[in-house]
C-alpha cells in the first residue's frame, strides 16, 4: 500500500477524498479484519476450483475476485477479527492484512475481475456470510491436501488432456500449452453451466483467450512451428467443449474429496499439559543420565509433538532449567543451545530465559541489525559476502588474521562483541540457519540443544543460477588472454571441455529429474563426473581475500570470490551427478532440468541440496518441540529422533499445518 500506517489509521469519507486526490492513479485495496479474504493462491486449475468448492460448501457462497486465473479470493465477514491463517498456498487474510479489490494486476497488466457479477460496490458488508476463527481452522485442515498447488517445473495430467504441464519460474506455462488451453476452456464452460448462463461462443472465446494469454509463454511458435497461438485456438477449444456438452460427453468436474491430514484431538488441555510435563521429565532424565554415564553412547534425541496452546516452550524451559542445575552440580556440560525460527523470536526467547534468572544471548548474524541503532552488526558486509561466496572462514578472511591484517572496524565491532558474548553465555539462542552453518563456540561445553518449532524446511537449499547453454564458461574469466602453455590456462581449458560435453548431453534430456540410465546413454558416467570434479577443483580461482586490504586489492578479491562461488556451485552439480550415477539414493531428485524459457530461451538446471546439521551440534543431546511434528519428515534433518505425541482439543487455538512434500530432496 502507498499510504503509511494503512493498517491502523481511521478511514472516513474525508480521508478517501484526500487519497483520491493524492493517489488517483493507484488501485483500491480493502483492509481485512472484520472483512475476511480466503485467498486461494494456487496455479493448478483443478485444485483451485476444488478448494473454492470446499470453501463455499463450508462457509457459504460469496463474492469472487480473480486477478491471475486460476488463483482466486473469496470474501466473508466475522464479528471477532483474528490474525492471518495460512496453509501452503492458501491464506485467510485477517487483522493487519489487505487485498486489491480494484486495479491492475502487476503480472498480467489486466484489471482485477469479479466474474460472478457481485462486487463490493454493490453488496452491503452485512450481506457477506458470517464466519468465525474456528470455522477457518477447520476449513484449512480440509484444504491442506490442495494447498500445495502446482509448483514451478512440476507436472500433472489435466482432466481434458494427456499432455504434461510445465511452468517456468515466473509461473507461465511453457510446455503442454495446448493441454493448458483445453483445461481453461473446460473450466470456463463448466463455470457458465454452473451459473446457468447461455453458452455464448464469442464471450467464452474472449474469456478463454484472455486467461490463456496471461498465464502462458507465447513467445515461441506452436509445436508444429508454423504459427504462434492466437484467438483461433481458443475458438477451436470452445467449439470442442460445446460439442461434447451437446452430446452429453463433456466430462464432469467432480474431483476426489480432499482427505484431511490432521486428526482432531479429543483430550482436555489440562490432561495434555500433565502428559507434556511427564514427557519432558523423561527426556531430561535421559539427558542427565547420558552426561553422568560418560560411556560414549549416542546422545539421546527426543521430539515432542504438542498442540498449539499447551505452553510447550515455557514448560520445556522450566524442565531444562532444572536439569541444567543438576549438570552444574556435577561439573558436566550445562550450556544450552536454543534454536528458534527467526531472530525476532530469538530476542523474545532471550527475554523468557532471563525471566527465569538464567542469562541468555541471541546469536546475531553479520547482516542482522543492532537492536538500538538498527545498523548492520558488521560494517564491511562486502568482505563478509565475498568470504561466503568463496567458501572461506569469515573471521580469518574478512575480520581478523593478525595484528597487521584485520578489518579497520574490528575494534568496537558489534558482531565481534556478540561473538564474545555468545562464547560465554549460559544460554545461546539462535535462528535455525545456524543449525546447518555452525558458529564460533558452538562446540564448547553445550549440554543440550533445544529446537523450538519445525526446522526441516531450512535444510533444503535450491541453487538456480545454472543454465545448460552458459554452463561451459560460467564463472571463468580472462580465458582469451591465457596462453595454452600456461598451467592455469590448461586447467581452465580442461574445465571448459568437460562442461561442454555435459552441456551437450543435458541438451538432449527431456525436462524433469535426471535419470542415471539416460545420462549414461549419452556418455556421462560416474568416472567422467569424478574426473570433472578433480579438474574443477584444480581450476578454482584463489581470491586472496584478507582482512584490511586496500581498495584495489579488495575489489580484485571480491571479483575472484564471486567467480569461485560460481565454480563451487558447478562442483555441487558434478558431485550430485556422480552420486546419482554411483547409485546413492540421497542423490535421486537432486538435479532437475526445466524446459527452455525466457527471452534467451535457456534451459535451467536446478540443483536441490539437502543441508546437514553442523557436526559440532549433531552429536549433542537434543529436544525438538513442534505442534505438527512428523517423524518421517523430522528424521531427515534429525535422524534417530524419538517422537512422543501430546495433543489436546483446543478449539480457540490456531492449528498450524504442514502440507505438501519436502521437495525433490525427499
Amino acid at each position: 500500500p502507498i499510504v503509511d500506517g494503512w493498517s491502523t489509521l481511521t478511514i472516513d469519507e474525508a480521508r478517501v477524498e484526500q487519497w483520491c486526490t493524492e493517489f488517483g492513479d493507484g488501485g483500491v485495496g480493502l483492509r481485512t479484519g472484520h472483512l475476511v479474504g480466503v485467498d486461494i493462491d494456487v496455479l493448478d486449475a483443478d485444485a483451485a476450483h476444488q478448494a473454492m468448492e470446499i470453501t463455499t460448501a463450508r462457509l457459504g457462497a460469496t463474492m469472487l475476485r480473480v486477478g491471475r486465473w486460476p488463483k482466486r479470493l473469496l470474501l466473508y465477514r466475522t464479528l471477532t477479527p483474528f490474525p492471518k491463517h495460512r496453509v501452503g498456498k492458501i491464506e485467510v487474510l485477517g487483522l493487519g492484512q489487505q487485498f486489491v479489490a480494484y486495479g491492475r494486476h502487476p503480472d498480467t497488466g489486466r484489471a482485477y475481475d469479479w466474474p460472478l457479477g457481485d462486487n463490493p460496490l454493490d453488496v452491503p458488508f452485512e450481506n457477506l456470510p458470517l464466519i468465525d476463527e474456528a470455522a477457518i481452522e477447520a476449513l484449512l485442515v480440509e484444504l491442506a491436501p490442495l494447498a500445495g498447488g502446482a509448483p514451478s517445473g512440476s507436472r500433472r495430467m489435466p482432466p481434458t488432456s494427456g499432455q504434461q504441464l510445465f511452468r517456468a519460474s515466473d509461473g507461465l506455462v511453457t510446455d503442454g500449452r495446448d493441454g493448458w488451453l483445453s483445461t481453461i476452456a473446460f473450466h470456463a464452460v463448466h463455470d457458465a453451466l454452473d451459473r446457468g448462463e447461455a453458452l455464448d461462443v464469442a464471450a467464452l472465446t474472449a474469456l478463454i483467450w484472455d486467461r490463456f494469454s496471461v498465464t502462458t509463454n507465447l513467445t515461441r511458435p506452436k509445436q508444429d512451428g508454423r504459427r504462434i497461438y492466437d484467438l483461433r485456438d481458443a475458438l477451436r477449444k470452445v467449439r470442442d467443449k460445446l460439442r461434447l456438452n451437446s452430446t452429453g460427453c463433456l466430462p464432469p468436474r467432480s474431483l476426489p474429496v480432499a482427505e484431511p491430514l490432521y486428526a482432531v484431538p479429543v483430550d482436555r488441555v489440562a490432561e495434555a499439559r500433565v502428559e507434556l510435563d511427564r514427557q519432558l521429565a523423561l527426556a531430561m532424565d535421559s539427558v542427565a543420565d547420558y552426561h553422568l554415564s560418560g560411556d560414549g553412547s549416542a546422545a539421546p534425541r527426543f521430539g515432542i509433538r504438542a498442540t498449539v496452546g499447551l505452553g510447550k516452550s515455557t514448560a520445556a524451559r522450566r524442565h531444562i532449567a532444572a536439569v541444567r542445575g543438576r549438570l552444574i552440580k556435577e561439573a558436566l556440560p550445562h550450556r544450552i543451545l536454543n534454536f528458534v525460527p527467526s531472530l525476532a523470536l530469538a530476542d523474545e526467547t532471550v527475554a523468557a530465559w532471563n525471566s527465569l534468572g538464567i542469562p541468555a544471548v541471541a546469536l546475531r548474524g553479520y547482516e542482522a541489525l543492532v537492536q538500538v541503532s538498527r545498523e548492520p552488526m558488521c560494517r564491511d558486509l562486502t568482505a563478509v559476502r565475498a568470504a561466503i561466496n568463496a567458501g572461506y572462514d569469515i573471521q580469518s578472511s574478512a575480520c581478523y588474521r593478525s595484528k597487521n591484517a584485520h578489518c579497520p572496524h574490528f575494534a568496537g565491532c558489534a558482531k565481534q562483541a556478540n561473538r564474545e558474548a555468545v562464547a560465554k553465555a549460559p544460554i545461546v539462542v539462535a535462528a535455525y540457519d545456524a543449525m546447518f552453518s555452525g558458529f564460533a563456540g558452538c562446540d564448547q561445553d553445550f549440554g543440550l540443544v533445544l529446537v523450538d518449532e519445525a526446522c526441516w524446511q531450512r535444510s533444503l537449499d535450491l541453487v538456480e543460477e545454472l543454465a545448460i547453454e552458459t554452463l561451459p564458461f560460467l564463472g571463468l574469466a580472462g580465458i582469451a588472454a591465457m596462453r595454452k602453455q600456461d598451467a592455469q590456462g590448461a586447467k581452465i581449458a580442461d574445465v571448459i571441455a568437460v562442461r561442454h560435453r555435459l552441456s551437450l548431453a543435458l541438451t538432449g534430456i527431456p525436462p524433469g529429474d535426471i535419470k542415471p540410465d539416460i545420462l549414461e546413454g549419452l556418455g556421462i558416467d560416474a568416472e567422467f563426473c569424478r574426473d570433472a570434479l578433480r579438474a574443477e577443483n584444480e581450476a578454482l580461482v584463489r581470491p586472496h581475500l584478507c582482512p584490511g586490504q586496500g581498495p584495489g586489492e579488495r575489489q580484485k578479491a571480491v571479483e575472484r570470490s564471486a567467480r569461485r562461488g560460481i565454480g563451487l556451485r558447478v562442483i555441487k552439480l558434478w558431485t550430485a551427478l556422480a552420486e546419482l550415477l554411483e547409485g546413492e539414493s540421497r542423490a535421486v531428485g537432486k538435479v532437475w532440468l526445466g524446459p527452455a524459457s525466457g527471452k534467451e530461451m535457456q534451459r535451467p538446471i536446478r540443483l536441490y541440496e539437502r543441508k546437514v546439521m553442523d557436526a559440532a551440534i549433531a552429536g549433542l543431546p537434543l529436544l525438538h518441540l513442534d505442534a505438527t511434528l512428523r517423524p518421517d519428515i523430522a528424521q531427515i534433518v534429525l535422524p534417530g529422533l524419538e517422537v512422543a505425541s501430546v495433543e489436546a482439543a483446543a478449539p480457540h487455538q490456531h492449528i498450524r499445518l504442514i502440507s505438501g512434500s519436502f521437495g525433490k530432496s525427499m
